[in-house]
């Protein structure tokens, strides 16, 4: 609503409040009451007026000009978010440099870019003097889109006296702000948007939709990393995998990204403890956006499992089965059992190796009874005669925690005496070509783990042979390397195991030679039994026919075979098989290398006849063999478990899990039973695991699996001292963020970072329950120490130092990515409530400043607030002044 007083024209915006004029008389009342007082009259004068003031600004007045002047003042703003395409930025391109031209030099042109922030590329001047051009390839600001932050931006350009344009270069597809919260403001300013959505060019393609790391990992062990791929295309689309950890590459895989959604399960593996920033990027094509095929996460590595265990050798078979799955282990005998939990709740898990109950006290089963029941502690008891069947540990707590009770045992039974064998001569070939440092199940895993079983089943075999066999080994690539002639155990035992142990994977293929120095070494032994065992993975670099003639050889020289062909492919396959079949050995194709050992010994059995020395009273007694009851992920992965020559009698308790038993005894007596007990898992293996009646096991492939599993099993899964550490920013700050594992909150936790050659210490505060947060001071880049320290009642109770890595930039919103269309509704919005109109041409762009003159509006009701106070301020005077006498 306008009106033209003395000249000038008013524009009320919310007339609706002009009722409240209508009260206006009930401020003359006091006139009636007490007449001829011309103060008073003048007093409810001036209150009149103030009232008048506080409707008018209520109602939105302001006053309205026209410019007499035709000055255009346009602003480009350019969206150069990641949503916006190559041939989007390239049209945006043209439609600039086509723009110049309908301009004059009286017009004023700025324009900026803007994405999450906001860039200024031309400040206000001259059009004819503008020279802007995008890179397509470049993103001034990237990420994600904020529209209202480039609109405030905006009207800070303006100049008061000019017909003021805003072209908005965009897709609306804004991730951050409300764009809508500002047309009130343009219209007031007088600011006309013209929306233009520029073309996409975009096609359906690839995206990373998630990327999913897990909360903690060991160190050393393999872990998955899970990713969730979307494919827009109708066409199956090959792509490659990399992640990074910190700066380093820690794997690449090669995928197959099928139409739509595909889930992939990348195996990786860190070596070092700390915090990791994992970097995973997707290249594919066809592609249009790369913004959206890259995704952060943090990772927590800590130590090695720790675990303590009691035993009276540390040199049980036991012990190094766990060293050699990356189980960091502590020794202690009987009487050196911790006496305080505090000592306890440093190891993840607690292993009673073989040990009676001498040397234990009341106290310290006390203590591994609440390590377990109230802290979730680990305990696994495996054992013979010495434990299982020492009844003194009836009725103490350690029967409380296990899942079995104890029994008596009945005598044993006299041991058997075994035929003597015919020594054997045998000679090994290892392969140690490049193709053997990859993973036999995970296709593109380079982890070592064919060489790693290759050399475990080289050493099981030698193991299986006396002092008075002749043994060598030589190791092959495309040359063949000897690590031991052919001599008595007793002489090359130690340089055999050495040697293996040491074998790294490198270099080509070719076995003709490593066959030919075996088979020239064995062909001047005498032994009767000579033997080769060829392990190889790859092609040769010779063709089949090469062999033919040493292979005629070996057969006159009567000497066996045994050829194992590792891997899916069938390469070679027939040359193989055909030497041993033509020497009497046998061959073996082999795509699970966890067999290897297991395959070897058998194999080596086999050939020095020992499978056939049974006598007839063995033969007829039962066998103990270990059968699966509950499966459990102890057992996860293993199968054919070796017989055992002896075990405990135990009684599973209720609620007890027998994973495996045997019925030798027609009963179901438990040979590994589990339970929870309280907070924590405990294990009950009822054998010796370095016992003379376990030797089947300590020779099985799966015998340091099974053991690495039953601790990793029990144990907790973190220990009070570790922390995962990451470092997100949040506005442009760097938050350092803390996940603690101990369940005593107590006490006050802190940070030291660096600062130069000083250092900050920081106090972190408790956002939720076990998460703590603190604001850094200064923002980090890079990896940089961190050293946390949490104190109660003022002393230090925990000090640890961990790496973390920050992130050189914040990822950019996901939304940015999936919103493929332009927000046309919010587009029309601005454009409407602002006079402007969506997708206008140049000409009507710049229409209206051909039309002649422009009305142009000035707020007023901030004047006529605080002209109401002044006349309020007036008629309090007045009546304080000048008015009648106090009574």
């Amino acid at each position: 609503m306008s009106y033209d007083i003395f000249g000038r024209s008013y524009v009320f915006f919310d007339p609706g409040w002009f009722w409240l004029l209508a009260l206006l008389p009930l401020l003359w009342l006091p006139l009636f009451w007490q007449r001829g007082r011309g103060v008073l009259f003048s007093a409810v004068v001036l209150r009149t007026l103030a009232a008048v003031a506080l409707v008018a600004a209520l109602a939105g007045l302001n006053l309205q000009t026209t410019l007499s002047e035709h000055t255009l003042a346009l602003v480009a703003a350019l969206d150069t978010s990641d949503s916006i395409s190559r041939e989007g930025r390239r049209w945006m391109n043209d439609y600039l440099a086509q723009l110049r031209g309908y301009l004059t030099a009286d017009d004023e042109f700025a324009a900026l870019a803007f994405a999450t922030d906001t860039t200024l590329l031309v400040p206000p001047g001259p059009p004819t003097s503008v020279s802007l051009s995008l890179d397509p390839d470049e993103t001034h600001t990237g990420g994600g889109t904020n529209i209202a932050e480039a609109l405030e931006r905006v009207f800070a350009l303006y100049p008061e006296q000019a017909q003021k344009r805003l072209l908005l270069l965009t897709d609306g597809n804004e991730t951050s702000g409300s764009a809508r919260q500002h047309v009130a403001l343009a219209r007031q300013m007088g600011v006309t948007i013209f929306p233009v959505i520029p073309p996409s060019g975009q096609q359906p393609e690839i995206s990373l939709e998630k990327f999913v790391t897990p909360p903690l990992v060991r160190e050393g062990s393999v872990f998955t990393l899970r990713l969730v791929v979307r494919n827009g295309n109708t066409q199956t689309a090959g792509g490659r995998v990399i992640i990074h950890a910190n700066r380093d590459r820690l794997t690449s895989q090669a995928v197959q990204l099928g139409p739509g959604l595909s889930v992939f399960e990348v195996p990786a593996q860190i070596m070092q403890p700390g915090n990791y920033l994992l970097r995973v990027e997707i290249k594919a094509e066809p592609d249009t956006v790369a913004g959206n095929n890259r995704q952060h996460a943090t990772l927590a590595v800590s130590g090695k499992v720790r675990s303590l265990i009691i035993t009276d050798n540390p040199r049980t078979h036991l012990a190094r089965a766990l060293q050699l799955k990356e189980v960091d282990i502590e020794f202690r005998r009987p009487e050196g059992l911790p006496t305080r939990l505090s000592d306890l709740l440093n190891y993840h898990c607690l292993v009673f190796d073989d040990i009676g109950r001498g040397g234990i006290t009341d106290r310290q089963m006390r203590v591994i009874e609440r390590y377990v029941r109230d802290f979730g502690g680990g305990f696994l008891m495996a054992g013979g005669t010495r434990s299982f069947g020492d009844l003194a540990f009836r009725d103490t707590p350690v029967e409380r925690i296990l899942p079995i009770t104890f029994q008596e045992q009945p005598p044993p039974k006299p041991q058997k005496l075994k035929k003597k064998r015919i020594p054997i001569a045998l000679f090994l070939i290892i392969d140690r070509s490049n193709s053997m440092g990859y993973n036999s199940k995970v296709r593109g895993l380079h982890d070592g783990q064919k060489m790693h079983y290759a050399q475990q089943a080289a050493l099981a075999v030698l193991r299986q042979l006396k002092d008075n066999d002749l043994a060598g080994a030589v190791a092959f690539d495309s040359e063949a390397y000897v690590l031991s002639t052919l001599k008595p155990l007793s002489q090359n035992r130690g340089e055999l195991n050495d040697k293996i142990e040491r074998l790294q994977y490198g270099g080509g293929t070719d076995f003709f030679r490593a066959l030919e120095m075996a088979a020239d070494q064995l062909g001047r032994t005498r032994r009767t039994i000579r033997h080769i065992i060829l392990l190889t993975d790859g092609d040769t670099n010779r063709s089949p026919a090469d062999h033919y003639p040493l292979i005629n050889l070996i057969t006159q020289r009567q000497i066996s075979i045994t050829t194992i062909r590792i891997g899916a492919d069938t390469v070679n396959l027939r040359l193989l098989s055909y030497m041993s079949e033509k020497t009497k050995g046998r061959f073996y194709h082999v795509s699970d290398v966890t067999k290897l050992p297991q395959l070897l010994v058998k194999d080596t059995r086999q050939t020095i006849g020992e499978d056939d020395e049974e006598d007839e009273e063995e033969q007829g007694s039962k066998e103990i063999q270990p059968l699966v009851g509950v499966r459990g992920q102890i057992l996860r992965g293993l199968k054919d478990f070796p017989d055992l020559d002896e075990y405990m009698l135990t009684n599973p308790k209720q609620g007890a899990k027998v994973q495996l038993y045997t019925d030798a005894k027609e009963e179901r007596d438990p040979i590994l039973a589990t339970w929870q007990y309280g907070l924590g898992k405990v294990v009950a293996v009822t054998f010796d695991p370095s016992g003379s009646g376990a030797g089947e096991w300590i020779r099985w492939p799966g015998f340091g699996k099974f053991w690495s599993q039953a601790v990793r099993w029990s144990m907790r899964d973190e220990a009070a001292w570790e922390y995962r550490i990451s470092t997100p920013q949040r506005h442009n700050r760097t938050v350092l963020r803390v996940e603690s594992y101990d369940s005593d909150q107590s006490g006050l936790l802190q940070a030291r970072l660096p600062r130069g050659s000083t250092s900050d210490l920081i106090t972190l505060m408790p956002v939720a329950p076990r998460v703590y947060e603190a604001v850094m001071a200064r923002r980090h880049q890079g990896s940089f120490p961190v050293t946390l320290i949490k104190r109660k009642g003022g002393k230090v109770v925990n000090q640890k130092t961990q790496t973390v890595m920050v992130s050189r930039t914040a990822d950019a919103s996901l939304d940015e990515y999936r919103q493929q269309h332009p927000n046309r509704a919010l587009l029309r919005a601005l454009a409407e409530g602002s006079g402007g109109k969506l997708n206008p041409n140049l000409q009507e762009l710049v229409a209206q400043k051909r039309e002649g003159k422009r009305k142009h509006l000035h707020p007023m009701d901030n004047i006529m607030i605080i002209a109401a106070v002044f006349l309020l301020l007036g008629d309090i005077s007045l009546r304080t002044l000048f008015g009648p006498p106090a009574e």
